[in-house]
């Protein structure tokens, strides 16, 4: 007896490889644990950024016409506020939240075809949770750039904010890019609204979440998401905000080519410190287990809510292919980890083919 359980576990290891390998060479995708799901071949997105990095006189080009329509924009809001230079660089856009401020379009030049490896259900509109965290961060950074307010600018935290996390306390400062880490690797939805708050009201002190909402669909309009509606910086539930896991994989794709927020995403742990008080900091543990257990993930974003089930957008990288996974409406949070660890290790075999 003890010699047939010998044999018969590595001949049972053995079918299990060679299933597996079959299914990939027939193109048969495994079974997840997810109601949604997308899976990309994204290695041409990288081949694409590192031709335009040898194009510096592009990149120039493209520099001078942002500054252009900056000065533009500054002087036409000098004229309505006939305030100073700094005044109106805080305040570029009108107090009323219409639409001003630069097209968002020149942040998201046309992105090379990927390749559908699999999907599921990745036109249905779902809540996104907090995936939507992705594009709070996009639309931070590039409005800070935008505006030359730099990463370290501080991001005041309110009552009400601290009140939706157990990582802020009232009346705390931190650098934007340490909420941003906040955000972006433990989910904080306190660091989320205070972002999107100050962002949003220019540093005027006004309440500024429905104008970054706004310019959160703004956004979204420039990259082309069809299917999506934002009307939360958290991506806790509120009324019509949703996306599909083919939108959200678009916005993971712009994510990852911003050299502020990539490294963050992939980030195990961080230390995050405080302006004031000076010496508070937060131990962050990223959330998206795969980032310890699947080799070459490197990140991107968990996501919950009753609404929307557990979440996941992921990345790994292996023998030069780059994947990106998309998945929702996982019943149990190890349900995200199985379906994007089961479909990134169909996708690295099916492009080996």
């Amino acid at each position: 007896m003890y010699i047939r359980k010998k044999i018969a576990v590595p001949v049972i290891l053995l079918l299990m490889i060679i299933s597996e390998t079959a299914m990939a060479v027939i193109h048969i995708p495994p079974s997840i644990p997810a109601r949604a799901a997308i899976l990309l071949d994204i290695t041409a997105d990288d081949a694409a950024a590192a031709l335009e990095k040898l194009s510096p006189r592009e990149m120039k080009r493209r520099k001078r016409e942002l500054e252009k329509q900056r000065r533009k924009e500054e002087r036409e809001q000098r004229r309505r506020t006939k305030g100073s230079t700094t005044a109106v660089r805080l305040d570029s856009r009108k107090a009323s939240g219409e639409q001003g401020g630069i097209d968002p379009t020149v942040f998201f030049p046309p992105l090379p075809e990927a390749k559908v490896l699999y999907e599921r259900n990745a036109d249905v509109n779902r809540a996104p949770a907090s995936l939507t965290k992705m594009l709070t961060a996009l639309v931070a950074v590039k409005e800070s750039n935008y505006r030359k307010l730099k990463l370290n600018r501080p991001i005041n935290v309110r009552r009400d904010e601290a009140e939706e996390t157990d990582y802020l306390v009232a009346g705390e400062i931190l650098p934007l890019s340490e909420a941003l880490a906040q955000m972006l690797i433990i989910s904080d939805n306190g660091a989320a609204y205070a972002v999107a708050r100050q962002i949003g009201s220019d540093g005027q002190g006004r309440d500024g979440q429905a104008g970054f909402y706004r310019r959160m669909n703004e956004y979204a309009g420039a990259m082309k998401l069809n299917s999506s509606y934002f009307a939360d910086a958290s991506g806790l539930p509120a009324p019509g905000h949703v996306s599909t896991a083919r939108d959200l994989s678009i916005i993971a794709r712009y994510l990852l080519k911003d050299k502020d927020l990539k490294p963050i995403v992939g980030m195990k742990t961080r230390n995050i410190t405080c302006i004031y008080p000076k010496r508070h900091r937060v131990f962050a543990e990223n959330t998206n287990d795969l980032v310890y257990d699947y080799p070459g993930c490197y990140g991107i974003k968990t996501g919950y809510t009753n609404a929307a089930g557990f979440c996941l957008a992921a990345a790994a990288e292996r023998d030069g292919h780059r994947l990106l996974v998309v998945v929702m409406g996982g019943d149990e949070s190890d349900d995200r980890f199985i379906a994007a660890s089961r479909l990134l290790d169909y996708g690295f075999m099916t492009v080996k083919v």
